[in-house]
């Protein structure tokens, strides 16, 4: 996997991918609608490529930064040797439930911020 990372990353070098570069249009369009944003990182853990959904919410500043730094409710995720460690993250005015897949250098981003909402709209009604 970690060629994957490395061909992105030799790529990037080159010129700008966009997320219909890499996985398609249509699923780009399932990615926008799920509101799933995707990073990738290196073996360092640094961010070398964000799709579309994070580089509108100004991710594009982090590009080239730890994921630590950049992020850092990752840690938790990098401090532990189990995949199926899923935390929550802020970014900006959004709140995301975060996954990773090691072999990949991909992080996956669900934004979670209007369940987070009317969950807690549900709570306080109570």
């Amino acid at each position: 996997m970690w060629i994957v990372v490395n061909y992105i990353s030799h790529l990037r070098r080159k010129i700008d991918l966009t997320t219909t570069d890499l996985v398609g249009g249509d699923i780009k369009q399932a990615y926008s609608h799920a509101e799933l944003g995707l990073l990738v990182t290196d073996k360092e853990d640094t961010i070398i490529w964000a799709n579309d959904l994070f580089m509108s919410r100004g991710i594009q500043n982090k590009i080239d930064e730890k994921i630590v730094d950049a992020i850092p409710e990752t840690a938790e995720i990098i401090n532990n040797p189990n995949q199926s460690v899923e935390v929550e993250a802020k970014i900006g005015e959004q709140t995301y439930s975060v996954k990773h897949i090691r072999e990949a250098g991909l992080w996956m981003f669900k934004d979670i911020s209007e369940f987070k909402f009317l969950n807690e709209t549900k709570k306080d009604e109570n």
